[in-house]
């Protein structure tokens, strides 16, 4: 199967693309437009979800970028058909991780907490030993979102669980329930039938 071009996304009249970027962060990418010097700023934040360039940016602007075909060359990001993205983006999950991505980092009306009290968290495995073994990422996403809900929690995994290892799948099992565990559970044994 041949890969999804930018001239094919030019056609299709939006260009989506999922941030593909190791290890993950948000990338943004300035646009230039020749003819008048005007730039345009697009922020592909750190997610799972197809994210739509041409959003803030015109098509025409994006079909010149130098950097933008740049971004796609050295694999930062991946160009997603514009069919695969909406129907993606339709579902509960990304919708979900949309607000959160949009709340958390972007919305004038997000609402800082009012808690004075740290929720303290006790881990259910031995961590000094997952310290030895693992970074501590995963542990930081669980210990920092427990209080979100675990639609926060699985959106945050979800989005760098191309960095995760089976140890890091297995500490998110062990520390975890409901929909967060299951999904932990899915990805270990997809990865032992891989092995």
């Amino acid at each position: 199967m041949q890969a999804f071009t930018l001239e094919q996304a030019l056609q299709e009249g939006r260009i989506f693309v999922y941030n593909k970027s190791k290890p993950k962060g948000d990338i943004l990418i300035t646009f230039v437009q020749p003819s008048s010097g005007k730039n345009f700023v697009a922020t592909i934040p750190k997610t799972w979800i197809p994210i739509c360039v041409s959003d803030t940016v015109p098509l025409q602007v994006i079909e010149e970028s130098v950097d933008f075909r740049s971004y796609l060359q050295n694999r930062m990001l991946q160009l997603v058909p514009r069919k695969e993205a909406e129907t993606l983006l339709a579902s509960t999950e990304a919708k979900e991780e949309w607000e959160r991505i949009y709340t958390s980092k972007f919305a004038e009306d997000a609402v800082p907490s009012t808690d004075d009290e740290e929720k303290p968290t006790k881990p259910t495995v031995d961590v000094q030993k997952y310290i030895k073994e693992e970074n501590l990422l995963v542990k930081d996403i669980l210990e920092r979102n427990a209080e979100n809900g675990p639609s926060v929690v699985l959106n945050e995994l979800r989005s760098i669980e191309e960095e995760l290892t089976p140890a890091d799948f297995t500490y998110v099992l062990q520390n975890s329930e409901g929909r967060v565990r299951a999904w932990a559970e899915k990805k270990l044994s997809a990865n032992s039938t891989e092995a």
